[in-house]
């Protein structure tokens, strides 16, 4: 769980990860829209927990 204290931590690992997308590309096998998109998603999430003072629950 992502507590409202480290959402914007959290953000800041989103943000790292996508910049360097094409590196999990390579090392994963996805596409790196694929994993952009879902990062997206995730960021989005951390918008709406902000939104709400809430936190973030990945599983």
């Amino acid at each position: 769980m992502i507590p409202p204290d480290r959402l914007d931590a959290f953000e800041q690992e989103c943000r790292h990860l996508a910049e360097h997308a094409g590196e999990l590309a390579a090392a994963t096998g996805y596409e790196p829209g694929y994993i952009t998109d879902r990062l997206a998603t995730i960021r989005n999430a951390v918008d709406r927990a902000r939104a709400a003072n809430g936190s973030i629950l990945i599983w």
